[in-house]
């Protein structure tokens, strides 16, 4: 298990790098180029990577406390904490190999590759990887104007799984089809990134093993998400009743009000108790990780929704306006839900783990 103190004190370095205004602002002015240097200068998404591969070091399941507190603010790098990971997981079975080690370093450099997971929505595989070569549709990618560098973890034999990296030169980024995403959650874009015949270089093969502890690591990484947006909307909610008033009385001294506020406390906090008993769970590398992960995300992505509906009714008209958060929140917790495999696939899978 990791220190407490270093949780704390990354979590207080993640609040200070928060972004600031209303997200509908953000949206429209696009991301604060002062915020990603900030990122950049503490090496939030490096916690947990080694020291060797330019990473900040420390325990890795510090990732889940980064996923967590920026999803307060629906900035969450999702993709890239899970993409570091992957890395990290090669790194391990690289052992004293420095060429391999010099090669995971080099993935590493400039902006962190976004990691694609095709089937990984419980969608089946999208892609056919052969001989150095990718031909298929990789989904959720971020629009982007340049070629981007795409960590990818695909199915691989027994189980387990291969790791490779698409780098696209500009002629072969021109050449590809991509359409631009217009989804529910507006603080998400994506786009879908259609490849034919792309060269990709394959980084390495994870055993079985490794693998089911990579798909826990990305599943805790979504219901870290999910968590962290939730209590922002908690924090968000509590805050309108207190400061609304009706009658002459703050809007959350009536008792139907109080009450709901006492369901989104009871969700959070049951929510946030499965997150950090599956974290545990993971560190100590128990071989029930995966499931306890499974239940975590299961759990998280349903209670998600009803927070965030809950919060939506809690600010009246107000929580339907596009200057008032609360319909962000709600987007985004639709969007993670259509992201992830359906709660019945979770369970599903949770009774094979």
């Amino acid at each position: 298990m990791h220190d407490g103190a270093v949780e704390a004190e990354l979590r207080r370095e993640v609040r200070k790098a928060r972004a600031a205004g209303p997200v509908a602002a953000r949206i429209a002015t696009g991301a604060d180029p002062r915020l990603a240097r900030r990122w950049r200068r503490l090496g939030l998404l490096h916690a947990g990577l080694p020291e060797s591969l330019g990473g900040a070091g420390g325990d890795p399941a510090l990732a889940f406390a980064v996923a967590e507190e920026c999803a307060r603010d629906l900035l969450t790098p999702c993709s890239q904490l899970t993409g570091l990971w992957a890395v990290r997981t090669l790194a391990a079975l690289a052992g004293d190999s420095e060429a391999a080690r010099a090669e995971l370093a080099r993935v590493l450099e400039g902006d962190v590759p976004a990691v694609c997971w095709p089937g990984g929505a419980g969608r089946g595989p999208e892609v056919h990887w052969r001989s150095g070569r990718l031909s298929g549709r990789l989904s959720a990618v971020a629009p982007c104007s340049t070629p981007p560098r795409l960590l990818l973890v695909a199915p691989g034999e027994d189980n387990g799984v291969r790791i490779g990296l698409v780098e696209l030169d500009r002629a072969e980024f021109d050449q590809a089809g991509r359409l631009d995403v217009t989804g529910i959650d507006p603080t998400r874009p994506a786009a879908v990134l259609a490849l034919s015949e792309a060269p990709v270089r394959e980084l390495g093969d994870v055993a079985p093993g490794e693998a089911r502890r990579l798909r826990a690591f990305w599943l805790l990484v979504a219901a870290a998400d999910c968590l962290g947006a939730m209590h922002g909307n908690l924090e968000l909610a509590t805050a309108h009743v207190r400061a609304r008033e009706a009658f002459g009385r703050p809007i959350g001294a009536f008792q139907a009000v109080r009450h709901r506020c006492v369901d989104l406390y009871v969700d959070v906090e049951m929510k946030r108790a499965a997150v950090a008993g599956a974290g545990a769970a993971w560190a100590r590398g128990d071989e029930d990780a995966l499931a306890d992960a499974l239940v975590a995300v299961s759990h998280a992505a349903d209670a998600q929704v009803r927070v965030a509906e809950s919060a939506v009714l809690l600010h009246g008209a107000l929580g339907f306006a596009y200057e008032c958060d609360a319909q962000f929140y709600l987007r985004r917790a639709y969007g993670v839900q259509a992201s992830l495999p359906s709660v019945r696939d979770l369970r599903i899978e949770l009774a094979t783990a």
